[in-house]
């Protein structure tokens, strides 16, 4: 805090001093502590939304493992299996629907 006046000090009694402590200096303090306590709880907030980012990301890579093997599951099953399926007669046709004239 810079005294309006030179050479005056906070000891010295200057106008709008108690004790020698200026008026507004329990302001301050005030303020300062309540500047401290928001950057405690922003502090807490950040931390709390780091760990939720881990968190997500963690779960993004298990996520795209997923679908890494889902798409090659897909992929086995198209070019593999639907070959033998498409000449595989139906279940219609093994329950013997279609020469009973039910199709």
């Amino acid at each position: 805090w810079q005294c309006p006046r030179p050479g005056w000090t906070l000891g010295l009694g200057a106008p709008g001093t108690v004790g020698g402590v200026p008026a507004m200096a329990g302001d301050l303090v005030q303020e300062v502590n309540e500047i401290n306590e928001t950057l405690r709880n922003l502090h807490q907030c950040l931390r709390a939304s780091e760990d939720m980012l881990q968190m997500l990301v963690r779960s993004k890579g298990v996520l795209e493992h997923d679908l890494v093997v889902k798409n090659n599951s897909l992929f086995i099953d198209q070019e593999r299996c639907m070959g033998m399926r498409k000449s595989y007669p139906s279940t219609v046709q093994i329950l013997g629907y279609v020469s009973a004239g039910f199709t």
